[in-house]
């Protein structure tokens, strides 16, 4: 069973050893995608222009959002474009969010995540 094994600044290790840098799609099933999210997440995240792979998971129960290191409240254009997809939001930091990544698969749930890995300069 794949969970996250590590979290850093940039990179997302996972229980596989694979090694992902920057921000991704990563789903139930181990597949994940790279993001290109920009400087601006909080912009990227209230855009629903920037949602168009949720079509791409339709058949999943739960939409996880990793925020960033600071919590950004998602628009209620958002939400209400996740629900209409027929997915449940879970919307957390994503350093939160890789705990409830590892629980989500612990509990054979059906689910994909967005993941967003910021680099913060020193």
């Amino acid at each position: 069973m794949l969970k996250v094994a590590g979290y850093s600044n940039g990179e997302i290790i996972l229980s596989d050893k694979q090694v992902i840098s920057g921000s991704v799609i990563l789903a139930d099933d181990g597949k994940f995608f790279p993001i290109n999210i920009g400087k601006n997440i909080e912009g990227f995240l209230n855009n629903e222009n920037n949602y168009g792979f949720l079509d791409k998971f339709i058949n999943k129960e739960i939409f996880l959002v990793g925020c960033g290191e600071s919590f950004v409240i998602p628009s209620i254009k958002i939400r209400k474009l996740v629900h209409n997809k027929g997915l449940k939001l879970e919307w957390l930091t994503t350093k939160s969010s890789l705990d409830t990544f590892n629980l989500l698969m612990e509990d054979n749930r059906s689910f994909f995540a967005l993941l967003i890995n910021e680099i913060k300069s020193l």
